[in-house]
């Protein structure tokens, strides 16, 4: 149950927010990690259960940042345990091919909740947030890799294939890449590798949806993606894929 330790750190975040020390704002990011340790390799819903209290953590204590080492120690341990999350839970890296499936989906999870609170944090401080993915977050061609091991180790047929109209494990991670590829867009950063960010973006979401065809958030990444290229032929198809009703849109 998420309920009691939701309550929890709902308590925590109320003493800091009242005290505003240092060891309160420590004692809030060590229950988002420990919330996040027992919740992240099992419920898909656990980054938005924490995503508020890191922002109210972060408007707290970094309002003055402007560089990483600005960072208070409350952040800076919290990004280092996301990157140490996501990288002990690389597929990719491991050797051995008989883990079992449940494993390897807790691990899936645990690797997508590991770059979601990167993002989560970088998306927040603008002025840092290119810095903290470069040191924080898995290359582009890292999460490519990871979402094609996980179409062959997890089991069931795809859709594509025959299968049932489910989305994919993987598939947060062909999103995850595509935002992070917008994000070097709109910053005009470089790309990683050769070619435009979005137009990258705009071929990692079509290969998602060609193995993933039935999740309506890979379609609609693609229309913003395809909105940025202004290619609206291939926005407006994939709307009408989507098949959305005049209610769904009220």
């Amino acid at each position: 149950l998420r309920g009691p330790h939701l309550c929890l750190l709902e308590l925590t975040w109320l003493k800091a927010n009242q005290m505003k020390s240092e060891e309160s704002m420590d004692a809030l990011s060590r229950e988002l990690r420990a919330y996040g340790d027992k919740f992240g390799p099992i419920a898909s819903c656990c980054f938005a259960d924490v995503r508020s209290y890191i922002d109210a953590l972060l408007d707290t204590v970094c309002q003055n940042a402007t560089t990483l080492d600005d960072l208070p120690l409350c952040v800076s341990g919290l990004l280092c345990w996301a990157k140490e999350t996501h990288t002990a839970n690389t597929q990719s890296a491991s050797t051995d091919g008989n883990v079992d499936p449940k494993q390897r989906r807790k691990s899936l999870r645990r690797f997508i909740f590991g770059i979601q609170v990167v993002y989560g944090i970088a998306s927040k401080l603008a002025t840092v947030g290119s810095q903290i993915i470069d040191k924080f977050s898995p290359p582009i061609t890292t999460l490519v890799v990871e979402w094609r091991m996980s179409l062959s180790y997890l089991p069931g047929v795809a859709p594509k294939d025959g299968g049932q109209k489910e989305v994919l494990p993987g598939d947060e991670i062909m999103l995850l890449a595509s935002q992070a590829l917008q994000y070097r867009a709109a910053r005009k950063l470089p790309s990683e590798g050769t070619g435009n960010s979005l137009l990258q973006a705009a071929a990692l979401l079509e290969e998602a949806i060609d193995h993933s065809p039935f999740n309506p958030h890979l379609k609609i990444a693609a229309i913003g993606v395809y909105a940025e290229l202004n290619v609206a032929y291939r926005a407006l198809a994939l709307y009408e894929e989507m098949g959305i009703k005049q209610i769904q849109i009220d």
